[in-house]
């Protein structure tokens, strides 16, 4: 009898103390026709890379982009979420044009800019939308900046750079990155982590076009190896250099659909940047190589 109740006992507390493991989603901006060629407009969107549906709860969008180039516009920016569900958006911070050269990797020091989005959560009880199992992309957010005319004409080859805010990329900025919750039972939130940030640095002479399928870059941190995985209709070209512009892997990709193994364990500690190009597209990620 007393063997019966230590193993109810045992058991009552493993069910108690289990862990739930933590999830994740992959983020990205995803082009959004403006009515204005003056104007750069985007869908943030959400999905599930664990094979598993999100609740999504609330969410905090941190982005940082050259202030001298792209202006913020809040009245053009909508929530594309239920709004008997979420609150609306709540610009929290729009900072323009800080002078922060020297502090981080992002190229456009002198000019340093950066919004916060915040939605909250309403229906406590039940929870909002879910981010579905398939891992389809959900719209939350429509957000827009003006091009800012530089030398009274807009030039043709003007780079537009807009990058999520993470530990690895933006520390030396600021300590507040992308912060999304899930809705897990009533009353009850938990964070859930990013696996891919879908930056955009975009060349307007080239037409504005994104990836319809972003690559996956990951993990995130990387002790020796990290995966590439690019599933497309044209071939890619990989370039892998440091902070200091040394060339680590430059190699062309005429296949469609592939997973490519990086091989990071004689690299010192330190950020490195993966930049992928596409015919006319061009995708950028900062790794963190640690020991």
């Amino acid at each position: 009898m007393k063997i019966v109740q230590l193993y109810l006992i045992g058991f009552l507390l493993l069910s108690c103390c289990k862990v739930k493991a933590q999830k994740h989603y992959e983020i990205r901006l995803k082009s959004f026709p403006s009515a204005s060629s003056e104007q750069l407009c985007y869908n943030i969107q959400l999905a599930s890379v664990d094979l598993e549906a999100i609740n999504l709860a609330g969410q905090n969008y941190r982005l940082y982009y050259d202030g001298s180039k792209l202006k913020f516009k809040e009245r053009h920016s909508n929530l594309l979420l239920p709004e008997e569900k979420y609150t609306p958006l709540i610009l929290k911070d729009n900072i323009q044009n800080i002078d922060a050269y020297g502090m981080g990797l992002l190229g456009f020091d002198h000019s340093l800019s950066f919004l916060n989005i915040n939605v909250d959560l309403k229906d406590d009880l039940n929870g909002g939308i879910i981010l579905p199992a398939s891992g389809d992309w959900v719209s939350t957010a429509l957000i827009c900046f003006d091009k800012i005319n530089q030398t009274n004409a807009i030039s043709d080859d003007s780079n537009y750079s807009i990058f999520w805010a993470r530990e690895e990329l933006t520390k030396n900025y600021a300590t507040a990155f992308l912060e999304i919750t899930e809705w897990a039972a009533p009353n009850v939130i938990l964070p859930i982590k990013a696996a891919t940030f879908g930056d955009q640095e975009i060349n307007t002479s080239l037409g504005n076009q994104l990836w319809d399928n972003l690559p996956k870059v990951y993990p995130n941190p990387v002790k020796d190896n990290f995966f590439i995985e690019y599933t497309g209709k044209e071939a890619l070209s990989i370039q892998i250099h440091s902070i200091n512009g040394q060339i680590l892997l430059e190699k062309e990709y005429p296949f469609a659909t592939y997973k490519y193994s990086v091989n990071l364990s004689h690299a010192a500690s330190g950020i490195y940047q993966v930049q992928l190009r596409s015919k006319d597209k061009v995708f950028l990620q900062r790794i963190e190589k640690i020991q």
